[in-house]
């Protein structure tokens, strides 16, 4: 009874990775459609669903969950949402928050890569300022 049960829930597994997997793209697909045509409708409309889907995936397909770069992806996510406004504040907060992003990427890149600190700093400044 258990083995139809485990296999009940790996193929539900499996399902729901497909599905996800499936909707990133196509919603990545679209994105890029309505970047390239310039409609701000669809861009606010499939804009937001991207890194959230991306983080679920990232949930449910990670063995070793990294809290530090969920929450890069929340920040870039919410670095991407303010972008999206033409308002200055919204700007500001959405360059916060993306600066934070890229030193939580830099702090997760440094702590999986065993590169000499000076390497590592020296090379990282252009990506701190430059996006």
């Amino acid at each position: 009874m258990s083995v139809e049960n485990n296999s009940a829930t790996i193929l539900a597994r499996s399902n729901n990775l497909y599905v996800l997997t499936t909707s990133f793209f196509a919603f990545s697909f679209l994105e890029i459609i309505a970047e390239y045509l310039k409609s701000d409708i669809a861009i606010w409309i499939l804009k937001p669903f991207l890194l959230p889907i991306l983080i679920v995936l990232y949930f449910i397909t990670s063995k070793d969950r990294s809290s530090l770069y969920m929450s890069a992806l929340v920040l870039n996510w919410l670095a991407n949402l303010f972008f999206m406004s033409k308002e200055a504040t919204f700007f500001v907060v959405a360059s916060f928050c993306f600066i934070c992003y890229r030193v939580l990427i830099l702090i997760k890149v440094y702590k999986e890569i065993k590169i000499p600190t000076f390497s590592i700093l020296l090379g990282s400044i252009p990506f701190l300022f430059i996006f």
